[in-house]
């Protein structure tokens, strides 16, 4: 054949004998009509040069070699081999798993009566989506671009007539296309020699080979309504369940069982999403009852939820593409950390912009390899149970979401928990257990009993001396300490005498000075200066006597027995104090106060002689009996909180008991029955917010 530029330009001419093919039917028809009309001949051979990769267009100019298994196929009737080749690309095509698989199936079977078979695309109107011409015996490529251009321009013009259209290249070659039914814009295109002796034949062939492709399409359709049926009916039924349930966790919980029911999944997870700004978080997995979102699987499982809400669109890992791979990385690390060899996600999203949650399934065993040729359409779609469940899930994910999204909005409240929760214990034998127990409430709650009030406490002397500064002065010794016991009169620190006999010495100058002054202005007949000066001698004289009283009490004492509460001096020696510093606290430890704190709550069930215990924090085994001994009549803080001040006396002959002490102290105030005793705060708590 011819190639060159020049030759390849034709006028494409469509053909008036054949119209659009609309069934296998039509076209097993005219194989009838033509085999009736055909006398007994042979079948030119074309074959493609194994190492050129040229197109070979020369007819075999002599017959094949006798015994060979063409030659014995070659020397049949038309008739007979075009009836055994139907049957042949029947059985072929029929076995096909995908559209490619069976246009290489015809393609091997027409390479001996072309000499080149391929498929043409046309353009969609996406964009990107561009004219495409493949060969299917041989490269695109090896053909020259006039050529390419012809065949290009022969299938398009067949797309556009929906008819078989040809184009004469030369005086023994032509181009002929057959659009396939069912695949818009898809041609069937091939090369053959123009047998004038035997037209129709090549055509015939290419017919036969679009037809097959045409009732494959049909029957992958045919088969694609099936499952859409399938799966539109499993999704009616999903949905009934889901409305059953009461709330968005119980209603997660169903679709996860049903979902790996139906898709045959190993484990199927949903999270939920709280609103736009929150994380998809687990509540539903069909691996665990309970879960556990702080474990290393839940957060690779929770990280590929978040992958799929991000992506908007069902991902599937391994994913076909390479180049997505990047895309996929939590969906891979959760297959590694599963060790399941497929993981399928899809987001539940509502409306565009609210998406409720995703779900995840993972697939424990995929099939090596498809149904072999005669198996059923059911056994091809099990095989692929990924891409079924893909195809599901990204048909159903929008009525699941709002589904879901409705249940999340409906779900009832407390009391309507509540009602369900009675409702569903509530039985004739129950109702009897229910009756004996509340009366046994009842009963308890007539019982009367002493109403009790708890209390802090702190334990305080019953009396108390403070020993003070009697004077300014300097103090010169501490002789005891805080825990000393001392008697009356015992000697507990001594004043510097040294500035008083120096203010002393000084006085008794002044004095003598004075009267000197005085025995002076009587001389002089100045009366009034010597009543001055005597007034002045009897300030001195005063002021020496109170030295000298100071000076016979430089010794301070306790006035009473007791211990020394307070007075740690022995750091302070040398320095001044100032009159009423307190030095020492001195209080006797036979006897001791307590101090017990009552809320203003609780103060007038309160009154003078009720018991009470107490039991101090230091030695919380041992519970003091005591009572009520007198009532402060005002409220006083202590800690933040308005109390009043009750007041208890214990003995303390054994000195256990040291001032500051705290503890709790009970009373036991009058009896009243044990609802009231338990419940009259909160009612009346309650009767003031109702303003009864």
């Amino acid at each position: 054949m011819n190639a060159d530029s020049d030759s390849a330009k034709t006028d494409v001419q469509p053909v008036e004998s054949r119209g659009p093919l609309s069934s296998i039917e039509n076209i097993q028809r005219d194989v009838s009509r033509i085999a009736q009309s055909l006398r007994r001949t042979t079948v030119p051979h074309r074959d493609v040069g194994p190492s050129s990769g040229q197109l070979r267009t020369d007819v075999a100019a002599a017959p094949p070699e006798t015994g060979s298994a063409s030659q014995q196929e070659n020397s049949q009737p038309f008739a007979v081999y075009l009836t055994k080749w139907t049957q042949r690309l029947e059985q072929l095509v029929a076995g096909c798993t995908s559209y490619e698989d069976g246009l290489n199936q015809c393609a091997d079977l027409l390479r001996t009566h072309f000499s080149f078979v391929g498929h043409y695309r046309a353009a969609g109107n996406r964009i990107g989506d561009v004219a495409q011409l493949d060969g299917l015996t041989v490269p695109v490529e090896g053909l020259d671009k006039g050529l390419q251009q012809s065949l290009a321009g022969c299938a398009d013009q067949a797309v556009r007539g929906n008819q078989r259209t040809a184009a004469e290249l030369s005086a023994d070659s032509r181009i002929l296309a057959v659009p396939v039914q069912g695949r818009p814009g898809s041609v069937l295109v091939g090369i053959s020699g123009a047998e004038s002796s035997e037209p129709g034949r090549a055509e015939l062939l290419l017919d036969l080979a679009a037809g097959q492709l045409t009732r494959w399409v049909y029957r992958e359709n045919v088969a694609a309504s099936e499952r859409g049926a399938r799966h539109v009916a499993a999704l009616v039924e999903l949905i009934a369940h889901l409305d059953k349930c009461r709330d968005i966790r119980a209603g997660a919980g169903r679709l996860s069982r049903e979902l790996q029911r139906y898709l045959h999944a190993e484990r199927v997870v949903i999270g939920h999403c709280e609103n736009a700004e929150s994380s998809c978080v687990l509540i539903s997995d069909t691996a665990q009852t309970t879960i556990n979102r702080l474990t290393e699987e839940s957060q690779l499982i929770q990280a590929a939820l978040e992958e799929s809400i991000a992506r908007q669109t069902p991902a599937v890992w391994p994913p076909q593409d390479a180049e997505r791979r990047h895309a996929l990385l939590a969906h891979r690390q959760v297959a590694e950390h599963l060790g399941q060899p497929a993981v399928v996600s899809c987001p539940l999203t509502v409306d565009e912009d609210k998406t409720i949650g995703a779900v995840l399934l993972t697939f424990a065993e995929i099939p090596s390899s498809p149904a072999g040729v005669g198996e059923s359409a059911e056994a091809n779609e099990d095989f692929d149970s990924v891409q079924r469940a893909r195809q599901f899930l990204a048909g159903a994910a929008g009525p699941i979401a709002a589904t879901l999204a409705l249940l999340d909005r409906t779900a009832p409240g407390l009391w309507q928990y509540l009602h369900r929760g009675w409702r569903k214990v509530y039985s004739e034998q129950r109702r009897r257990t229910a009756g004996i127990v509340v009366a046994s409430l009842l009963t308890v709650m007539l019982l009367p009993l002493h109403y009790q009030i708890d209390c802090d406490a702190e334990l305080q002397p019953v009396s108390r001396r403070f020993v003070a500064a009697p004077f300014d002065g300097t103090l010169e010794e501490c002789l005891v300490r805080p825990g000393d016991y001392v008697r009356k009169d015992t000697l507990l620190a001594v004043m510097d005498e040294r500035e008083i006999e120096y203010e002393l010495a000084g006085i008794q100058a002044d004095v003598s000075r004075a009267r000197t002054e005085q025995n002076a202005y009587r001389a002089e007949h100045e009366f009034s200066e010597a009543a001055i000066a005597a007034h002045e001698v009897e300030r001195l004289q005063q002021r020496s006597e109170l030295l000298r009283y100071r000076s016979d009490n430089l010794e301070l004492r306790s006035p009473i027995d007791g211990i020394v509460v307070e007075g740690d001096h022995k750091d302070a020696e040398g320095v001044p104090l100032k009159t009423g510093d307190s030095l020492f606290e001195i209080a006797p430890l036979d006897a001791m106060t307590i101090e017990v704190f009552v809320p203003e709550e609780d103060i007038r069930w309160v009154r003078s002689g009720m018991p009470l215990q107490l039991q101090l924090d230091a030695m919380p085994a041992c519970i003091v009996p005591a009572h009520v001994v007198r009532i402060h009549p005002g409220a006083e803080l202590r800690d933040h909180e308005n109390v009043f001040v009750v007041e208890a006396e214990i003995a303390n002959s054994d000195g256990l008991y040291r001032p500051g002490m705290r503890g709790s102290v009970t009373i036991e105030s009058d009896r009243h029955l044990l609802g009231w005793n338990l419940f009259h705060k909160p009612g009346a708590r309650l009767m003031g917010w109702l303003g009864w």
